[in-house]
């Protein structure tokens, strides 16, 4: 039986040499790169550009994003110091008596007017 075996073992090795010579993990590894599989040098390459372009594309998307913030943010603050300057337009206009705090204004936005009393910053729409 042993030398059925040895025969056997010696029969392959004539028959496939090159096959059995190098690892079957090295001869995946060059089909691989033979046929432009995950392995070889260009897609390697193809994927570090990809991952760059993904890196770039997400950092100007947040670039973007916080621009369009910033722009947002400055609007409201254009608004709200138009506001201000409308109260404040609208308090030199407005009936005020020097004998009570409270000061009457016209609300733009509701197109009624309400009351303010300077001294505790209270607002209401009735007298």
């Amino acid at each position: 039986n042993l030398a059925k075996v040895n025969a056997s073992i010696h029969e392959v090795l004539r028959a496939k040499p090159r096959a059995l010579s190098r690892p079957s993990s090295t001869l995946s590894s060059e089909r691989r790169l033979e046929s432009g599989g995950i392995d070889s040098p260009n897609s390697v390459e193809t994927e570090v550009e990809a991952e760059i372009k993904e890196r770039r594309r997400a950092e100007n998307e947040k670039r973007a994003q916080f621009e369009k913030d910033e722009d947002e943010r400055l609007e409201l603050e254009r608004q709200e110091r138009e506001r201000q300057e409308e109260v404040q337009q609208s308090s030199q206009h407005a009936n005020h008596d020097d004998k009570t705090p409270w000061v009457l204004y016209f609300d733009e936005e509701n197109q009624h007017h309400y009351y303010f009393n300077t001294e505790t910053e209270e607002s209401m729409w009735q007298e």
